[in-house]
């Protein structure tokens, strides 16, 4: 699988989320995270897998949320994206909220205020305080 097949698999992922086939959309975006990976474009991978933890969280799926949105902030980090780092940690501690794990999620939307001030996103990083 190549590049372009996995622009396509993201590109799928996404029409089935607002289509709200949020299973389905899933995995697409897992496979797109996978095609991205061996495609040699990690960024893309880390974007991926962020839409994973968001599909997956509407499909019911809380833990295995968390468990891609700590992979995708893991993999932004990685690329020094703080920006993308924060989204995702953003969207771990509403999935953690979620699980009813309350300090766990105000400790990743801690972290994201701190990576999102870092990038410059101070809008977006007064939104997470708001959740803190």
């Amino acid at each position: 699988m190549d590049a372009v097949d996995a622009s396509l698999l993201f590109d799928a992922g996404l029409s089935l989320a607002r289509g709200e086939r949020y299973e389905e959309a899933a995995s697409a975006f897992a496979g797109a995270a996978v095609a991205h990976e061996r495609s040699g474009e990690p960024l893309q991978a880390a974007r991926a897998l962020t839409n994973l933890g968001n599909a997956l969280q509407l499909a019911g799926r809380t833990e295995d949320a968390v468990l891609a949105g700590e992979r995708a902030a893991e993999a932004f980090r990685a690329l020094g994206d703080q920006a993308g780092a924060g989204a995702a940690l953003t969207n771990v501690g509403s999935a953690l909220r979620d699980l009813g794990r309350p300090d766990e999620a105000r400790a990743r939307w801690s972290e994201a205020i701190t990576l999102l001030q870092a990038a410059g996103l101070n809008a977006q990083a007064e939104q997470v305080q708001g959740l803190v």
